[in-house]
């Protein structure tokens, strides 16, 4: 299968100190048409065609990711699914890459300026928006025409785009795996309910399957390991240092059946409750 590459004088290593990559011909050398302070693009790339590669890439400078078409998975720190609409904020020296289920068309577009400087570095910022994804084919159809003097108003079309990124972060919230650490906390203080795994996974902006994985990525264990191993802990902490009857500690910590609960216990432990209980008092 093949597939083709657009772009305007892209580089794979950028230097700190020399990251304009789109031609500064296109900018007025001073005045009211010289390229902006607040938000300006380095570069606009457009792709179309499967995608691959394992090979991860990280910018000094921030970068937009939208998706035209296609579906498929952001391989970062905090993985998020890729689909058309999805539109990610990456911050600089993230690594990540890209990796589809077929053919993708995505856009990338980097960016500095100070309308950046307040934002999160320690994670992508991800939104599901058709009006960024209009925004971002506009600014690709204006820079791919280079005629005259166009810096300004591709200033202005990012200036358009970043705004209706932050209005789909307002109204939907970050989709990343941010949220993956508040369902991380949220399992460490509520053990004892019963959790609504899919629910969790919805907040979380993912479908159930892709947060099963996102999540056994983050921590090692899959959603209900780790909420079980929360209850193990804290389990044999009462029967080690309370007498509270087991089935007081197994409804304590969120097991509805005592039986179940003893079960649980024994596989972690290799002992009843009763003789984990008798153990902590043999050797207090």
């Amino acid at each position: 299968m093949t597939y083709m590459v657009e772009y305007y004088d892209i580089m794979s290593t950028l230097p700190d100190n020399k990251i304009d990559r789109l031609p500064e011909a296109l900018w007025a050398s001073g005045g009211v048409d010289q390229r902006s302070r607040e938000l300006t693009p380095l570069y606009i790339e457009h792709f179309h065609g499967p995608m691959a590669s394992r090979l991860m890439t990280a910018h000094p400078f921030w970068e937009v990711i939208i998706v035209c078409d296609g579906e498929g998975e952001m391989k970062t720190r905090y993985p998020f699914s890729l689909r058309p609409g999805v539109i990610s904020l990456m911050p600089p020296r993230m690594a990540h890459n890209e990796v589809s289920t077929g053919v993708m068309e995505i856009l990338w577009i980097g960016l500095r300026g100070s309308r950046l400087d307040h934002l999160p570095r320690n994670y992508p910022l991800v939104a599901q928006s058709s009006d960024c994804l209009r925004s971002a084919l506009t600014c690709w159809k204006v820079a791919r025409n280079m005629y005259g003097k166009i810096g300004t108003e591709i200033d202005g079309l990012t200036l358009v785009l970043f705004a209706h990124l932050r209005q789909a972060l307002a109204a939907n919230g970050n989709i990343n795996a941010h949220h993956l650490e508040q369902a991380v906390g949220y399992l460490q203080a509520h053990y004892h309910e019963e959790i609504d795994v899919p629910a969790l996974a919805t907040l979380c902006g993912y479908s159930e399957g892709y947060f099963y994985r996102a999540f056994k990525q983050l921590t090692g264990k899959t959603p209900i390991q780790y909420l079980t191993a929360i209850r193990i802990q804290e389990a044999l902490r009462w029967l080690e240092h309370s007498d509270f009857p087991i089935n007081r500690i197994a409804a304590a910590v969120g097991f509805a059946d005592q039986h179940y609960f003893a079960r649980v216990i024994k596989q972690h432990t290799g002992r009843t409750p009763l003789a984990v209980r008798s153990s902590a008092r043999l050797t207090s």
